[in-house]
């Protein structure tokens, strides 16, 4: 990191992680200059049916890319235990929130307590693979208005 500004990126539930990572870094310096959440459960709601929702949907993608097996599913459960045990709290700094269009019409309560959100037309698991273009143009778009704000200059005068 040294002296360069940087943002933290946390994808699903991930993003949960990243949040709580850039507000005790914010407490520690240096602090990231802002968290952008790639469609981002919300932690308040339901974990449970979160967690079903996506084991459900993991269940039915192709599987040539994804080993599910018993240490991975009980890591899964490990991690939604901790997310039940940590204090509600919301981002302490800018952030983003890249929500996958196709999650609008699934039971995956999205995170909506940040500064900024953008749809992209994807859906949740394609978002990082098919669909990473759009989504990496999202974030770039945040940046780059995050990086005039702060040092004034206009993005095409860099």
């Amino acid at each position: 990191m040294g002296d360069e500004p940087y943002v933290l990126v946390g994808y699903s539930v991930g993003g949960v992680l990243a949040s709580d990572v850039a507000e005790r870094l914010a407490d520690r310096g240096p602090a990231p200059e802002g968290v952008v959440l790639l469609d981002t459960f919300d932690p308040a709601a339901t974990p449970e049916q979160a967690f079903a929702w996506a084991m459900g949907a993991i269940l039915e993608l192709d599987h040539d890319f994804l080993a599910i097996d018993d240490e991975g599913v009980a890591a899964m459960a490990r991690y939604m235990r901790l997310l039940n045990e940590r204090p509600e709290s919301q981002p302490a700094m800018r952030g983003l929130l890249v929500r996958a269009s196709a999650s609008a019409q699934l039971p995956w309560p999205s995170w909506n307590v940040i500064d900024d959100s953008v749809e992209v037309e994807t859906d949740h698991f394609s978002m990082l693979d098919s669909d990473a273009d759009a989504t990496a143009a999202a974030v770039s778009r945040w940046l780059g208005a995050l990086i005039e704000e702060a040092s004034g200059v206009p993005a095409d005068a860099r």
